[in-house]
């Protein structure tokens, strides 16, 4: 655990190649990144998932600040904003945890995404009724007030939790019997809900292959009046999806009944061309249906062809 005493850096918005400094969770800078700062101080108090923390500080020969002063120590609880991670109580697992302790951590998570909760093979509490003496709680959300995801005690290990994020977790301990302890990793799961626009979705970014038996459910809600396209992303490792929310209330498709009237390929961005990735659908009625409907094409019509005919970009008509 590290907390600040003082802070204060050059102003790397007036002088941008001194760059951001960094925390991370580990021994090295391929570790998670805990946070990043430039002229602001970092959270009063950061805490390592791990018995290691490194922090990057960078200068250049142009400004200086007064600089920074930090302490450290070891303790427990914290707020974990890293992607993964790693809890377990004190000593564990060559000792016994502490007496009279009172953990607590809140794991950030991805807003939308599902959080998965790994327990090691070795669990050690002291048991009692309804965990009454030291017990290890889950909850959803950021304090005790959420929806009580488990709580575990004695020497059984916990099935794998899956939830969204962010989850506050409590170690608590009293004064008598004691035992080895625990130890979980935490990391994004497969799945959740997406409201942007526009984005990426796909088999979690942190993992080089996916896991086995792995359920997941995509739920992408967007505005009213609105479609959702999906594409495939090739990234060289995995394939990621990524979708976008152009619809009727953007000019792509939607159903019209109108005597007259007119619709033309979307161009979002004015660049005089239509967007990629498009998939529009029109649907038009007359309003008096004992009359025929014509239909007539105005201006330029230009669509990406090939030798091979219209498999790529192509304007359909049924009637």
């Amino acid at each position: 655990m590290i907390e600040w005493n003082f802070f204060q850096l050059a102003n790397a918005s007036v002088l941008p190649w001194i760059g951001p400094q960094e925390i991370y969770d580990g021994s090295t800078t391929n570790a998670n990144v805990i946070q990043i700062f430039n002229t602001s101080a970092p959270s009063a108090t950061v805490q390592s998932s791990f018995t290691m923390m490194t922090i990057k500080f960078r200068s250049d020969a142009n400004s200086e600040g007064t600089g920074f002063r930090a302490t450290w120590s070891t303790g427990c609880g914290g707020n974990l904003g890293a992607l993964t991670g790693r809890i377990t109580s004190q000593g564990y697992p060559s000792r016994y945890y502490d007496d009279n302790s009172h953990c607590e951590y809140i794991i950030e998570g991805q807003e939308g995404n599902k959080l998965l909760i790994f327990f090691d093979d070795r669990f050690d509490l002291e048991a009692g009724s309804d965990c009454a003496y030291d017990y290890l709680n889950f909850y959803e959300g950021r304090d005790s007030s959420g929806r009580l995801l488990g709580s575990f005690c004695d020497s059984i290990v916990p099935d794998q939790i899956e939830t969204f994020g962010p989850v506050f977790v409590v170690f608590h301990t009293d004064g008598d019997t004691g035992g080895n302890g625990f130890g979980f990793r935490y990391e994004p799961g497969c799945g959740g809900t997406y409201t942007q626009e526009s984005g990426t979705l796909g088999t979690p970014r942190h993992l080089d292959t996916y896991r086995n038996a792995q359920n997941c459910t995509f739920l992408i809600q967007v505005e009213e009046g609105k479609s959702v396209q999906l594409s495939t992303i090739f990234t060289g490792t995995k394939d990621r999806l990524a979708h976008d929310s152009e619809g009727p209330s953007a000019g792509c498709g939607g159903s019209v009944t109108a005597d007259a009237g007119s619709i033309q390929s979307l161009d979002v961005d004015n660049n005089g061309e239509y967007e990629p990735y498009l998939d529009c659908t029109w649907n038009i009625a007359l309003s008096d249906y004992n009359k025929n409907m014509r239909l007539e094409f105005e201006g330029d019509f230009d669509i990406a062809s090939s030798s091979s005919g219209c498999i790529y970009d192509f304007l359909e008509v049924d009637a």
